[in-house]
């Protein structure tokens, strides 16, 4: 690459991988403690949270809709001037102060909407083959109704979505054009959406019908960035379902080509996202806690995080599974090997143990999983 060229110097930084806040093996308990703390802290401050955030969010119900053995209830909040935004609760009909549900707070992949997340406007009940295409790229309906799944089985639980999307699209602007307008002020998308998630979690663990002892977040594709996040902020999170697979984004970046096929969209940006950590280190910083990483990634992450589980003696609180076609370990042939420059995403995928063509929310493990962790 021309030397002179300014891509070149902005690739430079994805190329090295010393995080001043990564997880280091063989820390005491007291730095670990103090890791966590330094990394929590440095994730408040890339956050940029305003000072106008309010104590309490204002919630508002818009409406209630009873279904078989639950019901959907639609609201609106603000957590701070000027922003609002609105999502459903689901709750099983049983729920009551004496008969206290865990609570789950669902958050989609790219593009899906809340209602989409309920089942309250999919077409088609197939998931496995996959579906057609639709207009918008939607595959396996059924299977990314998490809100819906976790209702049925028990749990209450809040749909959201991402700004950009649904009820939360701009006007006039796109979401790149909105993420520009707020780096201009010092914020992000990322930053914003992770403010609305927790004050969406403070409001669910002081619902009566809710056992604030057992609160969970379900994250699918692009859900699992805001959550992994949002679980190091809320320490009253016990569970996270993590519906993707686990992947080293700064890696990923130095290591496909052409350019265009790996920079991530603005929801996943926010200034100095990979300058002091990978997402693996903010998974080590979640442990003990209950984890399942439902579509595996690259082994030596997988066995990273299990190291870290081990050092606290929780190895049990950490599950992962491979894709179907990735679970037997003759499949993986790229396992520890280096990662070679120049990959396309296809090939990319095929080192990190991903098929990208199942990427759906793995609710027959999930589900059983989660009610498990949550017992």
């Amino acid at each position: 690459m021309n030397k002179y060229s300014a891509e070149y110097f902005a690739k430079s930084f994805y190329d090295e991988h010393n995080f001043p806040l990564a997880y280091q093996k063989g820390m005491s308990c007291e730095e670990r403690e103090n890791w966590k703390q330094a990394l929590t802290d440095k994730i408040r401050e890339l956050m940029a949270f305003p000072k106008t955030m309010y104590e309490e969010p204002k919630v508002h119900l818009l409406l209630s809709k009873k279904q078989e053995n639950y019901r959907i209830e639609k609201y609106e909040m603000s957590p701070e001037p000027n922003l609002w935004i609105t999502f459903f609760l689901m709750v099983p009909d049983f729920a009551s102060e004496k008969h206290q549900t865990p609570g789950v707070l669902c958050l989609p992949g790219t593009g899906w909407t809340k209602e989409a997340l309920c089942g309250e406007d999919f077409c088609d009940l197939d998931y496995d083959p996959p579906q057609p295409i639709t207009g918008n790229g939607h595959r396996y309906y059924y299977a990314n109704t998490q809100a819906l799944h976790y209702v049925k089985n028990g749990m209450t639980a809040i749909a959201c979505e991402d700004i950009g999307v649904g009820e939360h699209a701009g006007e006039s602007l796109d979401v790149n054009d909105i993420e520009k307008l707020l780096i201009g002020q010092g914020r992000s998308i990322m930053g914003v959406t992770v403010e609305i998630r927790l004050a969406l979690l403070k409001w669910l663990k002081k619902l009566p019908f809710v056992d604030r002892s057992r609160i969970a977040i379900s994250g699918h594709s692009l859900g699992v960035d805001s959550a992994m996040h949002i679980v190091l902020l809320d320490t009253d999170v016990k569970a996270f379902v993590y519906n993707d697979f686990i992947c080293d984004t700064q890696q990923r970046i130095s290591t496909i080509c052409p350019p265009e096929h790996f920079y991530p969209i603005c929801w996943h940006m926010y200034p100095g996202i990979y300058r002091w950590y990978s997402y693996p280190d903010l998974l080590a910083a979640y442990a003990p806690r209950k984890l399942f990483i439902t579509e595996g990634g690259m082994t030596e992450h997988l066995e990273r995080l299990a190291e870290v589980y081990a050092e606290y003696g929780a190895l049990e609180n950490f599950r992962y599974d491979y894709y179907r076609e990735y679970s037997a370990p003759e499949n993986r042939k790229y396992d520890h090997k280096p990662l070679p420059k120049g990959l396309t995403h296809a090939e990319y995928f095929e080192f990190a143990n991903v098929n990208p063509e199942k990427h759906f929310f793995k609710f027959e493990a999930a589900i059983p999983w989660l009610k498990d962790a949550l017992k």
